[in-house]
């Protein structure tokens, strides 16, 4: 793929461990699956697989049980699921999603614990989606959708980023990144019922700059009140915390690194 970049990875433990990897940009449709040596090392392709003419996904989420992946294709307007296979994590196609309205362009997929629902982020309308698995092959829309942008701004100056359960799923956080620098992002979250139905949406606030290429939103693995989001635009991490009334969200911790251009797409916790 010389034009294209791999956008995203994932990592399955079947008997073996398995790496599941997908390009964006480009002739973007191809997906492998790799497997390891003892060592975390990649060792082989076990498997090639496609998508559709025209896609791009750059995210992908197993459900909880690793029986399914789900692919948010950007470029396809589409989530797709595979199945896999217990025994050596090959996949297999069973169904694709087309998004109700075009230029949707959903960015990222996260499946609830419990497997009834998924939830994406819409790169292109600046929304939070979610999805019923009744039949575990197919996702159903739900009409229920929240917005990550306020009242008056227009959709086509923003590109939603990031979704993502906190830490016991008890609300589910989103980020949106603006276009021109001059304009800053925004950071939300929702409630997560115990079902894994989608309740209220607690905020929507702006963040503290445009969030250039990616503000991606990374929940702490030890409060579900507290994430760290990036800013490419000018290259800094920060912590944010929700306000005890869960009306909205601040930072409290802020780190600049200089690196000559911006930096931090992904934050990731570590203890």
């Amino acid at each position: 793929m010389t034009s294209a970049y791999i956008a995203h990875f994932k990592l399955l433990i079947v008997n073996a461990y398995r790496v599941y990897g997908n390009y964006f940009y480009g002739n973007a449709k191809c997906g492998t699956v790799m497997s390891v040596y003892d060592n975390g090392t990649l060792r082989d392709v076990i498997q090639g697989y496609e998508y559709g003419d025209g896609s791009a996904v750059h995210g992908v989420s197993f459900s909880n049980d690793f029986r399914y992946l789900y692919s948010a294709d950007d470029g396809g307007n589409a989530i797709w699921v595979h199945s896999i296979n217990p025994s050596d994590g090959t996949l297999t196609f069973q169904s694709r999603l087309d998004m109700s309205d075009k230029g949707s362009d959903p960015r990222h997929v996260v499946a609830h614990p419990d497997g009834q629902y998924v939830y994406t982020v819409l790169e292109g309308t600046s929304q939070v989606a979610q999805f019923q698995t009744n039949d575990p092959h197919k996702l159903y829309p739900l009409q229920v959708s929240y917005p990550l942008i306020s009242t008056g701004d227009k959709a086509a100056d923003y590109w939603a980023d990031e979704v993502a359960l906190s830490a016991n799923s008890k609300y589910l956080w989103a980020s949106n990144r603006a276009h021109d620098a001059g304009r800053k992002g925004y950071i939300s979250a929702i409630e997560v019922q115990d079902s894994g139905y989608l309740g209220k949406q607690f905020f929507l606030v702006e963040t503290t700059n445009s969030g250039g290429f990616a503000n991606a939103v990374t929940p702490s693995p030890f409060d579900d009140a507290i994430v760290a989001i990036t800013d490419n635009s000018t290259g800094f991490i920060e912590v944010w915390k929700m306000d005890d009334d869960k009306a909205g969200a601040k930072a409290v911790a802020h780190l600049d690194i200089n690196d000559r251009g911006g930096c931090c797409a992904n934050a990731v916790w570590y203890s």
